[in-house]
């Protein structure tokens, strides 16, 4: 199997997994906001904390593998990582819900792609060390 195609197949499954818990937190911020009365940003903060947990498993089990670390510390990583994320899906979220005008759910749907694709290429490079293409120094 080509190096390519191994990556393809590395970032499809990076994807699914990512739409996955995606679809979750939309759901699990629709609950919130709308049965919990939950403040936008908070709930926005708290389905994409659950999400990520989620999504850690996924990714440990069925995209990358072990990282060779302690799981501990993978997924300190991979929380570090999501948190990063997390400031852009909120600052995101603010700046389309705030100065555009957009809908909390689909301001986040729309901060969703530049956060899943921030996401993938840190815990590929960094934590899972899955791409050698990525871990090449310039």
């Amino acid at each position: 199997m080509s190096k390519l195609f191994k990556e393809g197949i590395t970032f499809a499954r990076y994807s699914a997994a990512g739409i996955s818990a995606f679809i979750f937190e939309l759901g699990l911020l629709y609950v919130l906001l709308r049965l919990l009365e939950g403040t936008s940003y908070f709930s926005v903060a708290i389905a994409f904390v659950i999400a990520t947990v989620f999504q850690y498993g996924i990714c440990h089990l069925w995209v990358f593998g072990s990282s060779r670390r302690p799981m501990r510390i993978e997924y300190i990583y991979f929380a570090s990582i999501m948190l990063s994320g997390l400031l852009w899906a909120v600052g995101l979220t603010a700046l389309f819900v705030d100065i555009l005008g957009i809908s909390v759910i689909v301001s986040r749907a729309i901060s969703g792609i530049f956060t899943g694709l921030w996401d993938f290429y840190l815990n590929a490079r960094f934590n899972f060390r899955a791409h050698a293409f990525l871990r090449h120094q310039l």
